[in-house]
């Protein structure tokens, strides 16, 4: 009886699944795609008229093309590469560009896009030296110049910028060096004044590394570039700039600034950061320090003139490493700083920010990072990619003596950068009681640290709290000057500090402070940690 119900089940699900008698195709879906990818002169296709291939820069709806000075554009062959089903006129049919020309994309769809195309002549060749100076507080620098030029390929294959110019040099008595950048965008603008002012230009100045002073977006800091003259391959201007240093307490003047450069001379170590959200973003490095610890590397980008910068903030130690870091675990920070917005935040503790550095050759460091954001914005960072070369660090063995911590404001502001190295680790025993005490200092703001704790019971491995009890968090605070970022001590309430290893030799432990029991409800502080040597 068993073996038919299941018969006539089957028999059923087969007359019921049959192909219909008539069946309805549905309609072909035909793709919309009408874009210009790459557009670009080859020497090839044109003898007599170009020596080397012209790649032009694609936009929304324009392209633009420079060429060499004195280039005959009136019977020039393009090569096309679209996405879509035919342009107009076609691939390698010449045109007379003296004047722009239209060209209509056509979807497969039938629906069409218009791109206009612009070719100019760059200026007549220009005489150089590879040489820069100024004046720096009325004192007379000058150097050499080490100039990159960098072409970036979005994610679509097509040409964004080939505009950035970056210059590093050391002034005649080696104490001085210089660096700056200008994003001319030669293609649209060879010539004329681009500020910092404007997200265009920037200026930064590191005095025997004493100090370090650096013009970012925003008034009054200022860095003007006056670009007189620029052909394919040279740059001639003038420049100066009014803005303060890192510690804002003193503000520098430099003026009188000259500069002319070919491009592709020095060494051309990497410079280059990229990295892509929501919205992508292409930019490159300002500034790569280990500062407190911690790779710090700014950044800008230039899928327009926004201001827009960046901080990625890696906690790796006094050596820089390959490795995975993670923010979950207080090692990355990411800060964004535009106009609009002054600064928020958007990758911390509560996302799952994550820093993998590949590779790192001398003081060249190179990674990924990606990541999802849940406080302030919410925000993708996929696909991100940097490559730096790292400002006076030189490799060195590790050291177990050093302290990190990152905290996040509530209300948007910037991650703070809190780390160093410990200059004392001591266990006494006084007054009936033993006590752990550990003393750091910063080489970011100048900051002190101090971590305190006692017990009845010698310094043994867990949870310490300013709750009462037997395990007693005496002291944890960071000091700037006079100015306490955090001062927690016994009477604070949501503070915590964890002893990992204690020997004889060594030290290591964690601490942080939990806002939901706290009754400094305006941080959400991140763990910190501190490893330390007896000796």
């Amino acid at each position: 009886m068993r073996k038919i119900f299941y018969i006539v089940i089957s028999i059923a699900l087969v007359s019921c699944t049959g192909s219909p008698s008539n069946p309805v195709t549905p309609p072909d879906y035909l793709p919309s795609d009408k874009f210009i990818t790459l557009f670009s002169f080859k020497a090839a296709d044109n003898a007599g008229v170009l020596i080397s291939d012209v790649s032009g820069v694609v936009g929304t709806d324009s392209i633009h093309l420079l060429v060499p000075y004195g280039t005959k554009i009136n019977n020039v062959k393009p090569t096309i590469t679209i996405k879509g089903k035919s342009v107009s006129p076609s691939n390698l049919a010449a045109q007379n560009f003296t004047n722009p020309v239209e060209y209509i994309v056509t979807a497969e769809d039938g629906s069409t896009k218009k791109y206009v195309v612009v070719v100019r002549e760059s200026t007549p060749d220009i005489l150089v030296d590879n040489k820069w100076q100024c004046e720096i507080g009325g004192v007379l620098y000058s150097g050499t110049m080490d100039t990159s030029f960098i072409n970036i390929i979005n994610s679509q294959g097509t040409p964004f910028y080939d505009s950035l110019v970056y210059f590093t040099g050391t002034s005649t008595d080696k104490k001085t060096s210089i660096a700056f950048w200008i994003n001319v965008k030669r293609n649209l603008y060879p010539n004329g004044i681009f500020s910092s002012s404007q997200g265009m230009s920037s200026l930064s100045i590191d005095m025997n590394s004493s100090d370090e002073w650096s013009s970012v977006y925003g008034s009054p800091d200022k860095a003007d570039f006056v670009v007189d003259s620029f052909t394919t391959k040279k740059l001639k201007g003038t420049f100066s700039g009014h803005f303060p240093n890192k510690q804002h307490t003193a503000w520098i003047d430099v003026t009188n600034g000259k500069f002319s450069c070919e491009f592709g001379q020095g060494n051309n170590e990497p410079k280059q950061v990229s990295f892509v959200g929501e919205d992508s973003i292409y930019g490159y490095t300002r500034y790569a320090a280990l500062q407190a610890n911690s790779l710090i590397i700014d950044a800008s980008d230039y899928t327009a003139f926004t201001g827009r910068t960046y901080r990625l903030i890696v906690h790796t130690g006094s050596t820089i490493k390959p490795g995975t870091y993670e923010s979950k675990e207080g090692n990355v920070g990411f800060n964004l700083y535009t106009p609009s917005i002054y600064r928020y935040a958007i990758g911390d503790s509560l996302g799952n920010m994550s820093v993998t550095i590949t590779a790192v050759n001398g003081n060249v460091v190179e990674g990924t990072f990606h990541g999802r954001s849940e406080f302030a914005v919410e925000h993708d960072i996929n696909d991100g990619k940097f490559k730096c070369r790292v400002l006076n660090y030189y490799p060195q063995q590790d050291s177990v003596n050093k302290w990190k911590y990152l905290s996040d404001n509530i209300y948007m502001a910037e991650y703070s950068i809190f780390g160093g190295n410990i200059t004392k680790a001591e266990k006494t025993f006084s007054d009936n009681y033993y006590r752990l005490t550990v003393d750091g200092t910063s080489d970011n703001d100048n900051s002190q640290f101090k971590l305190a704790v006692f017990s009845r019971n010698p310094i043994d491995t867990g949870y310490y709290a300013t709750i009462p009890g037997n395990r007693i968090i005496e002291a944890i605070y960071f000091k700037t000057g006079s100015t306490y970022p955090f001062n927690f001590g016994s009477s604070s309430t949501g503070v915590y500090c964890h002893i990992d290893h204690i020997d004889n030799n060594t030290v290591s432990g964690t601490f942080g402070y939990n806002p939901s029991v706290g009754q400094f409800d305006n941080y959400l502080i991140r763990k910190g940690s501190f490893t330390a040597s007896f000796h």
